[in-house]
């Protein structure tokens, strides 16, 4: 069990100079954040928000940083916070002890002034059950975010238009595509081409040998989805994985990009429009009991929300 202590009073004192720096900034902008714990029985210790430019000053590869280390394992975030240096905002609940938790079922508001974009929060899970683990979101703050999911809805609805002009195909993956030889990219005219639509399902619109800009998006979407950049090339990487030959090394380097991913919260940028307002979920994370792994785990289930309102 690692030690846990809260300190109140620099925790008061950050929030104070948080707010005074961050109104001192001309391009900045406030917004009200609320988070609620949806926790059965765990209490969450005070949240550090600051933007997610600062997020090397919280990830270290699979890992965090020591001074966001201090925040895991003390609940203190005063550390990480002289570490980020500005824009860090802390808000604490009122539950305990030590008083400064937020209970489950309980929300706090509280409001980040700040030029960011993009917005994490990160704070511990009080060890009342489980200790080293922590919870942290990010949400984006993009002005005209209505104007962008517009714009997202017009360009689904332009794929579905064309998706409906062009006769739809069933994915087959027991086609073989084969290897060796050039990659395959856009412009080319390759017999393997027939086989590459087959296996992901895609209908020429002329050439069927011709790789176009449709069949390059269905193979950037095959390759995010498997692990692999997203580049839209199909070289022996994807190659080897559309015809599921992926090699032990490519395998490896897929499972430890998921954990990179989840180590550093890509998984976590899932902002939506909620009642008319921003809003993300609270993801958790085991840091583990022995640090000498560098290793973050994600722990599956329900532990928090958040909703962002611009003032």
């Amino acid at each position: 069990m690692k030690k846990f202590s809260v300190g109140l009073a620099s925790v008061s004192m950050l929030s104070l100079i948080a707010a005074t720096g961050a109104l001192a900034q001309s391009m900045s902008h406030s917004y009200e954040v609320t988070v609620t714990n949806t926790m059965a029985s765990e209490l969450i210790a005070p949240i550090l928000t600051t933007g997610t430019d600062h997020d090397k000053a919280i990830f270290k590869d699979h890992y965090v940083t020591p001074e966001a280390e201090v925040q895991v394992l003390t609940g203190d975030p005063a550390k990480l916070a002289a570490a980020i240096g500005k824009d860090v905002t802390i808000a604490h609940g009122e539950d305990g002890p030590p008083g400064v938790l937020l209970a489950p079922g309980k929300s706090i508001t509280f409001t980040v002034t700040t030029e960011a974009k993009e917005i994490r929060l990160f704070a511990m899970v009080a060890p009342t059950e489980k200790p080293d683990n922590y919870l942290t979101a990010t949400i984006a703050l993009e002005p005209g975010m209505e104007k962008g999911m517009t714009k997202a809805m017009d360009k689904g609805m332009e794929t579905a238009a064309m998706d409906k002009a062009m006769p739809a195909a069933m994915m087959d993956d027991t086609v073989m595509i084969p290897e060796g030889g050039s990659n395959l990219m856009a412009g080319d005219s390759d017999d393997r081409v027939v086989l590459l639509r087959k296996r992901l399902g895609v209908m020429a619109d002329g050439n069927e040998m011709m790789f176009d800009d449709h069949l390059r998006s269905a193979v950037m979407e095959y390759q995010k989805g498997h692990g692999l950049s997203p580049d839209g090339v199909v070289g022996p990487s994807t190659l080897a994985s559309l015809n599921k030959k992926m090699m032990a090394k490519d395998t490896m380097a897929k499972d430890t990009m998921a954990k990179d991913t989840m180590a550093k919260d890509t998984m976590a940028k899932d902002t939506m429009m909620k009642d008319g307002m921003l809003s993300a979920v609270l993801h958790r994370f085991d840091i583990g009991h022995d640090e000498k792994t560098m290793a973050t785990t994600p722990v599956a289930g329900e532990f928090g929300t958040v909703s962002v309102k611009k003032l």
